[in-house]
């Protein structure tokens, strides 16, 4: 536990400072694009939009742009999936809670069927017209956090540990709470990448800022607040519902009675509304993530079309329909095939290591060394540089980086029996 919270610190820190390289890189883009149509020195600004495939592509060719893409698309399917996986799980322990107790996989199908129902009207819409469910969402995810986080601190103070028959009490598993094994790095450090990533989404989440001056304190303060979040949720959970903690974590939830610490006695009627309130988070909440995120991916594939398919504004319209069907189909039919959570955040996260190490690293040393050989020394600054623009800190991230992703992909091919 003391060790995952170190290395979510660690990998916070490293994935702070990639974020706002991916804010000077896009600066450069923008600056080194306007240059060579004006003929003028460039200006490092975020004054157009600039994707992750966009400044791949300026400053690594079209074989930038393609692996970029290549990766990009690999990664959000895998995400996607996991949302699939998510919100099919909990609708299904919904039902069988609720209406019939049942374990039949076609309930699981059937809710895999209502989340595609959802999800497809809603990637067609732009993220303009989100805006309001946006900002519900972003409330209840706060609210919803903070009910967690004091319902497991209530049962703390109660004391006697998670009361649901079969968990290990708190002190026969504090060694093993405390301790670790070299065979849970990897699923640690990929599951991390996957939480934490937010920089390929970060042009289109940040396009609406009006001073992009303030992008950077922007950046910093929405993964801080993200791990803030999951060092005070993951944390307390861990220690008190110990081995019994589910991947999705909400489902502990499910026998919550809000009496004798929140996991004892009978049923209370609050009991039944925190329950309600928590079980109902993902399913919410991975409503509104999936189109965002299935966005970004369509928002990036579009570049690809021939601009002789998009003579009309109905080929326009068709063509944006279709990648954006594109988006949404495979994801759910892999959600159908497989829904263990821990084997997709592998897969996704071993993506992720590209978006939040290499492309970043990669990138902000070609970037740099670009514009200082094309404009001269100083014309690599922007309003995001500082002293951790240094190469320095970018190697030592890149190697990071490796090494994180190298111990993941042996720990994922590798019995875990090896690496204990």
């Amino acid at each position: 536990m003391s060790l995952t919270a170190i290395s979510l610190v660690l990998f916070a820190g490293f994935l702070t400072l990639t974020a706002i390289w991916v804010l000077e890189i896009m600066a450069r883009a923008v600056g080194l694009m306007r240059a060579k149509r004006t003929g003028e020195q460039p200006v490092n600004e975020i004054s157009d939009k600039c994707d992750y495939t966009t400044f791949c592509e300026v400053f690594g060719g079209m074989p930038g742009k393609i692996s970029c893409q290549v990766v990009m698309a690999l990664y959000v399917y895998g995400a996607m999936w996991a949302y699939v996986a998510t919100f099919a799980s909990t609708l299904q322990m919904f039902f069988t809670l609720y209406i019939y107790d049942t374990d039949s996989p076609v309930i699981y199908y059937a809710c895999v069927g209502i989340y595609f129902c959802i999800v497809l009207p809603l990637t067609m819409l732009d993220l303009a017209e989100q805006a309001i469910l946006q900002a519900f969402l972003t409330v209840y995810r706060f609210f919803a956090f903070a009910v967690m986080v004091c319902t497991v601190v209530a049962g703390f103070i109660y004391g006697g540990g998670y009361p649901i028959s079969g968990s290990a009490s708190v002190a026969s598993d504090e060694a093993s709470i405390w301790g670790f094994k070299w065979s849970g790095f990897g699923i640690m450090f990929t599951s991390t990448a996957f939480a934490l990533t937010v920089h390929y989404n970060m042009p289109n989440s940040l396009s609406p800022v009006r001073n992009k001056k303030n992008l950077r304190l922007i950046a910093l303060a929405a993964i801080l607040t993200a791990v803030f979040f999951y060092f005070a949720v993951g944390g307390s959970c861990a220690l008190y519902f110990t081995d019994q903690t589910n991947p999705l974590v909400v489902l502990n939830w499910r026998d919550y009675t809000g009496d004798k610490g929140g996991w004892g006695g009978s049923t209370k009627w609050w009991g039944i509304v925190i329950q309600l309130l928590i079980l109902f988070f993902p399913i919410l909440n991975l409503s509104n993530d999936f189109p965002l995120v299935a966005i970004t991916l369509a928002t990036n594939l579009d570049q690809f079309v021939p601009k002789k398919w998009l003579t009309t504004p109905r080929r326009r319209l068709t063509a944006r329909l279709a990648i954006r069907f594109a988006c949404v189909v495979p994801p759910v039919i892999a959600g159908t095939l497989l829904g263990e959570l821990d084997k997709i955040f592998t897969f996704s996260g071993m993506f992720a290591f590209f978006l939040v190490f290499i492309i970043p690293c990669v990138y902000q040393w070609l970037s740099k060394r670009t514009m200082v050989k094309l404009y001269g020394k100083g014309a690599d600054r922007t309003p995001y540089s500082g002293f951790y623009s240094h190469d320095a800190f970018v190697l030592v991230a890149l190697v990071v980086g490796l090494a994180a992703f190298a111990l993941a992909f042996v720990d994922a091919v590798l019995p875990s029996s090896v690496l204990l």
